[in-house]
């Protein structure tokens, strides 16, 4: 298991899936303004609550996938890039020494 997977369920689970209030948490580093958490038990987050909500994660992230997209996207980067090294002009080190 990924360690990321638990923080990532810990931040869905506390902020009950806001985008707002952990856009504020992780850019700003500040918690919003009149934010309470939705955990609501007496005994707050216990593991017996916790741990399905990581089991879900684990199993819904598919790293193979990223990856693909990833490769695929730096390949498309690299193939639509100007060849601007091709069309500039060479420098000499005499060019360079004068300047």
């Amino acid at each position: 298991m990924n360690p990321y997977h638990n923080s990532a369920s810990g931040f869905l689970t506390i902020f009950g899936g806001r985008v707002d209030d952990l856009e504020s948490f992780l850019i700003e580093e500040r918690i919003p303004d009149g934010w309470e958490s939705r955990i609501r038990k007496t005994q707050g987050l216990t593991f017996a609550a916790f741990n399905p909500v990581v089991f879900k994660v684990e199993r819904g992230i598919n790293e193979k996938k990223y990856k693909a997209k990833i490769a695929a996207d730096s390949e498309a980067a690299v193939a639509s890039a100007p060849a601007a090294e091709a069309s500039a002009p060479a420098v000499t080190s005499e060019e360079v020494a004068t300047n």
